[in-house]
């Protein structure tokens, strides 16, 4: 009688901002920034997650703290692969001498096969025997509880740290699809340059981020925010106020970039296809579309009814697993390469 060989099933969301893995039985097991520190001589892993994320801007000269995904790719190959392999430690779930693994991570559905093909590399890299892929669009629209397979239109965009992509969903495929480097990342360096220019400041990141999330683009005007940073006039340390107006102006070109991907989206589709969504309206999902204000700004601008996923942080996440629950229903929509 021979050994059984146990299959993990394991789902990874890896996104630019955030990395997500599901396993099935186990549920989402990790949810954490995509960030390493790796000592810059020996490339050793220092910390990663939330940890190395803390080091960003911070760290002695002799680490490097990076961001391997840019706007929803793959950008330090070797990074990321690290990267993983620590995750998966802490949350045990690498294959091993009684076990195989079959993974399926998301991709933006408009990267290239070379993309696609570094994000299988990185599958079989960390010990994957079986390796699919599965658009984010359609993932997120499993996720958010949609039925992908019949034939009527359904409307979604997933704005996340590096991308945002609409999408129009019917019988099981992508009817329409665009997409747009302005989400979540973008905006805080918008912030970043508002600063500058405006302030001679000079902010972190995670400072952006949170002036991005406590103000929004639709809220009261009067609300305001202390950002900390260094003043680059002086050198010195300097507190600046901003409101939620100044916010506003400085984030609405940006949003307008992510209404006009929308339009584009909606300008290629079939008559059928709107009278659908003018019925079902357009699903949110993704961090970046809980910014404050957002749907009402998207609803005013598109005269549509805009409603967020159940989920929005974890819709493709979710998506993923409920692939890997009904494999026999959902296999159609997993890529494959030669």
């Amino acid at each position: 009688m021979g050994i059984p060989i146990f299959k993990k099933k394991i789902g990874v969301d890896l996104g630019t901002a955030y990395t997500l893995v599901y396993v099935k039985g186990r549920g989402i097991v990790l949810n954490e920034p995509s960030v390493i520190s790796v000592y810059k001589d020996s490339k050793q892993v220092v910390d990663v997650g939330r940890k190395a994320k803390k080091m960003l801007g911070r760290a002695p000269y002799y680490i490097d703290v990076v961001r391997p995904l840019r706007y929803g790719v793959i950008s330090e190959l070797e990074y990321t692969i690290l990267m993983l392999k620590k995750f998966f430690e802490l949350t045990d779930v690498r294959s091993g001498f009684f076990s195989t693994m079959e993974t399926i991570v998301c991709v933006p559905s408009a990267v290239s096969s070379v993309d696609k093909r570094a994000v299988l590399e990185l599958s079989y890299r960390l010990g994957a025997k079986k390796a699919y892929l599965v658009s984010e669009p359609i993932a997120a629209a499993i996720g958010a509880g949609m039925d992908i397979f019949e034939a009527m239109g359904s409307f979604i965009i997933d704005i996340g740290g590096g991308t945002s992509e609409s999408a129009i969903i019917s019988l099981g495929g992508l009817v329409q699809n665009e997409i747009t480097g302005v989400a979540g990342d973008r905006m805080n360096e918008e912030i970043i340059r508002f600063f500058k220019s405006e302030y001679k400041i000079l902010i972190g990141e995670q400072m952006a981020e949170s002036i991005k999330v406590n103000l929004g683009i639709v809220n009261n005007p009067n609300e305001k925010y202390f950002a900390k940073g260094r003043d680059l006039v002086t050198g010195l340390p300097k507190a600046k106020e901003i409101s939620a107006e100044e916010l506003r102006h400085a984030l609405l070109p940006l949003v307008d970039e992510i209404v006009r991907v929308l339009r584009e989206t909606l300008a290629k589709a079939d008559p059928e296809i709107h009278a659908d969504i003018m019925e079902r309206g357009l699903v949110l999902s993704g961090g970046g579309s809980l910014i404050k204000g957002l749907d009402l700004y998207i609803r005013e601008k598109l005269g549509l009814p805009v409603i967020f996923a159940p989920n929005p942080l974890f819709s493709v996440i979710d998506g993923i697993a409920k692939v890997f629950n009904n494999p026999s229903k959902y296999f159609s929509v997993l890529i494959q390469m030669e």
